[in-house]
């Protein structure tokens, strides 16, 4: 496993990795407008135009693009791991990956929004469950927080 910035080639396996994902492991958490809306946010033109202003890391499986994660200071965001390669360590390197980034940036906290499907895989690695979001194309989604 290897995790490596971003590059603007790699948006098409990064869309469909994230639509992959959404389909599989979050369909059965959020209704399908949230699921179609976010698989329509998540194209390859609209992950090219985030990665202008976030720091995208993928994990790489040989050649293969399994897990993403993004970073904007101390807010992690898109964390998408192929459903065939979830609960391997994957997620976790990713976080470990971006955590690192924003302590060595200078952050002694970092924040996310998780899925109601990836709550207890953040309280495992030691996040913090703050408040509970709801909106009508995210769907229902937690804050949370780590110090670093």
């Amino acid at each position: 496993m290897k995790i490596c910035p971003f590059r603007s080639e790699n948006a098409r396996d990064v869309s469909n990795l994230i639509r992959k994902t959404l389909s599989e492991s979050n369909r059965k958490y959020y209704p399908k407008s949230v699921i179609k809306f976010l698989s329509d946010e998540y194209s390859s033109e609209h992950i090219k135009n985030l990665s202008k202003k976030i720091d995208f890391f993928i994990a790489l499986d040989g050649k293969k693009i399994v897990g993403v994660v993004g970073l904007e200071k101390n807010y992690i965001s898109s964390v998408f791991v192929l459903p065939k390669f979830q609960k391997k360590g994957v997620g976790k390197d990713l976080m470990k990956h971006v955590e690192k980034k924003a302590q060595t940036c200078g952050h002694k906290k970092v924040n996310l929004n998780s899925s109601i499907n990836a709550l207890d895989f953040y309280k495992k690695i030691g996040y913090e469950l703050g408040n509970k979001v709801e909106e009508e194309n995210y769907g229902i989604t937690y804050e949370m927080s780590k110090r670093l």
